[in-house]
């Protein structure tokens, strides 16, 4: 018997096929030609893992009963907020606490499907059992980003990094999920911890989604302006982001 990471309850007949990224989103990132291509990187440089279509996505962690229930409602909620954002027809600086905290209970939802189809990274399943449990609410105690750029148009990458705040003297770990869905990218910061993170105010470039009392901070950083791949720059933007997140929290 396994148990499910939504409900915690025992299923005995197998979980239910969770998509990743939702079905009604696939036509508005699929690329014409082009699969969803997984790779390793670490020490030993990158490798590749698996390719396939965003059909193909997903995952068998939750029962059939969260998945048609409450995930399913999450998605429904989510949708007219995404589109607009990835389209680039929306930005989220101008996003409502309510539309924040709904994209910010989603991108905690999506990091920990992602999560679960790496394989060098242990996922910290507690915090998505016990947000799941108690009605998926506030996506405590994450530290999720939202930076929109409409010059960000095609496709849908992930990065997931583990942070080891050596410098810091709260040594914090952090799991690191950059998500970008054309023109919307999001940062979901987990500590393995859950000893207090709440950073200082600074600038608008980047939303902080969760939590809402405090401002943004600010990180430029763009693949056309600093020559890097897109991958690549995945990897860099949320470096920069959680850099900055580290010098707040270490003060």
């Amino acid at each position: 018997m396994i148990k499910c990471k939504g409900c915690g309850n025992e299923i005995g007949n197998g979980m239910s096929r969770e998509h990743v990224l939702p079905q009604w989103l696939h036509k508005h990132v699929q690329v014409a030609g082009q699969s969803l291509d997984h790779r390793l990187t670490d020490e030993a440089g990158m490798r590749p893992l698996r390719s396939h279509g965003l059909n193909s996505f997903v995952v068998k962690v939750v029962c059939a009963a969260c998945n048609n229930t409450w995930m399913s409602a999450l998605e429904t909620k989510s949708r007219p907020i995404l589109l607009p954002l990835i389209e680039g027809k929306k930005l989220v600086e101008v996003l409502s606490d309510e539309e924040a905290c709904t994209l910010a209970r989603w991108a905690f939802k999506t990091a920990f499907m992602i999560l679960s189809v790496q394989s060098n990274h242990a996922v910290p399943w507690h915090l998505f059992e016990r947000w799941a449990q108690g009605g998926a609410g506030h996506p405590n105690p994450a530290l999720i980003f939202a930076l929109s750029d409409p010059r960000i148009n095609e496709g849908f990458y992930y990065t997931t990094d583990r942070d080891f705040m050596r410098d810091a003297p709260t040594e914090i770990i952090n799991l690191r999920i950059g998500i970008c869905i054309r023109s919307l990218i999001l940062i979901v910061l987990l500590p393995t911890d859950e000893r207090p993170r709440e950073p200082a105010a600074q600038g608008t470039r980047f939303k902080l989604l969760w939590p809402h009392n405090v401002s943004s901070l600010q990180v430029q950083a763009h693949p056309v302006n600093s020559g890097l791949g897109y991958p690549e720059f995945m990897k860099e933007i949320t470096g920069r982001v959680y850099a900055r997140v580290s010098q707040l929290l270490s003060r």
